[in-house]
């Protein structure tokens, strides 16, 4: 239950502008600005012009080199400055001097078509860049007086806070097409690998001191500062996707997702589970055990089946963590189990052709 400032308004009003270009076919040219004003309950204000550029050009058959650099501008939202609730052992807790984060980011790429036989489709590969001033991460502490060893629980829980300065580097390279088969058999795919070095530049910054007077700092409060990696962030990132369609009626698909093991979050937490174990008073944590056996990286397995019974019917049966993987992508949250989903989908045509879906879904687990 929610138990913050009740009554809170955010009001943004934006202004937006692109200019694009195309020289002889082959080269495109863009730029844009965004005026961004916000207003939270007629006290807090800004405004702030936001800019990006890019271009891409064609230099050979199926060859194109892009690239572009832009502006980015994050005003906290109510519910990051002013949401009290608790769960568990844990609490969220606001923070109304929470500042907003802005950044800048610069990306290069080229994408490539490629042909063999029957199969097509595009290789992409990128390089970013980007950094961020006041970054907002979700922190875990003691925000609250103890006043008895039974309060511990209700004083401990995450709050959003302006870490400092920080930087993202990465590349991202994406493979999709499709190929014919046989005459009744079409398969279409997608891969796509994600690699990325989240690092703070400002590890011996105080942002926060909680209610034990200790001071929090990237070097302090992490499990793992030795790289600089900022917490709860996946270097490595899979995506894989394919579906065979048969006679235009029956598709077969599967699908793959990988999440690399987490470097680095707050020690506060192994810290405060030991303190649960020695006290009977509290339920004891045991989220390192998890962290220790499930730290390796995750694989996670989806598969569906679908057929169309008319060009309008359609029915499905779909499948997510088909192995029933136990895994977590945030602290003390456990994804979902293995789900069935059977989903009914009737597609409704207007006199103007405009289709729209009406979905039945049916969820089991």
């Amino acid at each position: 239950v929610g138990s913050g400032t009740p009554n809170n308004q955010l009001l943004n009003i934006s202004a937006y502008t692109q200019l694009e270009n195309k020289i002889n076919k082959t080269l495109n040219l863009s730029v844009g600005g965004r005026l961004e004003y916000f207003q939270l309950n007629d006290t807090i204000t800004a405004l702030k012009p936001i800019f990006r550029a890019g271009t891409s050009i064609k230099i050979y058959q199926e060859t194109y080199l892009r690239a572009s650099y832009g502006q980015g501008y994050r005003f906290p939202t109510i519910t990051e400055r002013f949401i009290k609730t608790g769960v568990g052992n844990f609490g969220v807790f606001p923070n109304p001097n929470l500042k907003p984060e802005s950044s800048w980011n610069a990306e290069v790429g080229i994408k490539q078509g490629l042909k063999f036989g029957k199969l097509y489709g595009y290789l992409d590969l990128a390089g970013f860049w980007q950094e961020y001033q006041n970054t907002i991460e979700y922190m875990f502490g003691i925000w609250h007086e103890i006043t008895s060893i039974q309060t511990l629980g209700s004083s401990a829980g995450f709050m959003f806070l302006n870490t400092g300065q920080s930087r993202v580097v990465g590349i991202d390279a994406s493979f999709t097409g499709m190929a014919k088969l046989s005459k009744n058999a079409e398969l279409t795919f997608m891969a796509g690998y994600n690699y990325i070095v989240p690092k703070t530049l400002t590890p011996d910054y105080v942002y926060a001191v909680d209610s034990l007077n200790r001071v929090f700092s990237y070097n302090k409060t992490s499990l793992d500062s030795t790289k600089g990696i900022l917490k709860y962030r996946f270097l490595h990132n899979v995506k894989i996707d394919a579906e065979v369609v048969l006679y235009k009626k029956l598709g077969i698909g599967f699908s793959a997702k990988y999440f690399s093991k987490i470097i680095n979050m707050d020690a506060i937490i192994k810290d405060f589970e030991q303190m649960t174990v020695d006290n009977e008073y509290l339920q004891d944590l045991r989220y390192m055990d998890y962290y220790e056996n499930h730290r390796f990286g995750n694989w996670i397995f989806d598969a569906r089946i679908s057929y169309n019974l008319t060009e309008k019917h359609k029915l499905a049966i779909i499948g997510s963590n088909i192995m029933n993987r136990s895994y977590s992508l945030r602290p003390l949250k456990i994804e979902p189990p293995r789900t069935i989903m059977v989903q009914y989908t009737l597609k409704l045509e207007g006199k103007k052709k405009e289709a729209k879906n009406a979905d039945v879904l049916l969820n089991s687990k």
